[in-house]
């Protein structure tokens, strides 16, 4: 994932932060316009708005590639809770895609994709 657990845990301790108040450090982790790997994402802290295409780069020791479909949506907030998706879809296994995040998306989570890229206008 984005190094720091899967999106269900990364929404978890957003929720345990802003529930109890606590935090030493909720400094993004990665900068708008960096590459995008698979995870749980803040749009406009972490990623920015645009266009992404995503680049499946997974393969295991035996040269095989994705086994599971690319999965990911937009939300609203991180509660998880289908109610919050504004907009989800997959592919293929090892298939290219891409996906539109808004300006008034919230959240960008995605898994079995590989790495994220903002396209250009």
């Amino acid at each position: 994932m984005n190094g720091h657990g899967s999106p269900s845990h990364h929404a978890a301790l957003v929720s345990a932060v802003y529930a109890f108040g606590w935090t030493t450090d909720l400094a993004p982790l990665i900068a708008p316009g960096d590459p995008v790997a698979d995870g749980a994402w803040l749009v406009g802290e972490e990623i920015s708005p645009g266009r992404y295409r995503n680049t499946p780069g997974y393969t295991d020791s035996e040269g095989r590639g994705w086994e599971f479909e690319c999965e990911w949506r937009r939300v609203s907030s991180f509660g998880g809770s289908e109610a919050e998706t504004i907009e989800a879809g997959s592919a293929d296994p090892g298939a290219v895609t891409t996906v539109d995040v808004a300006t008034t998306d919230v959240g960008f989570i995605s898994r079995g994709c590989g790495t994220w890229t903002l396209i250009p206008p």
